[in-house]
């Protein structure tokens, strides 16, 4: 892993001379776009779309988890 201090405004300067495409890929990375996962977690992922595709995944409504989790608006 890289480690760069800069302050917020270095780092603001150095995105704003970045190209358009440099700029896009940073885009990215703040958007969760280049989010890596392991093979695991990938396949994690497939078998839960799957299941809930098929409709054998139990879902609940967004008030039941709140509830679930004494959660207060």
């Amino acid at each position: 892993m890289i480690s760069v201090s800069l302050s917020i405004n270095q780092l603001i300067e150095a995105i704003q001379q970045l190209s358009e495409s440099e700029k896009q890929q940073v885009r990215g990375v703040l958007d969760g776009k280049y989010l890596l996962l392991t093979d695991e977690q990938k396949e994690e992922i497939l078998r839960r779309e799957s299941e809930y595709k098929s409709g054998r995944m139990k879902t609940y409504f967004l008030a039941e988890v709140k509830s679930s989790l004494n959660f207060l608006d």
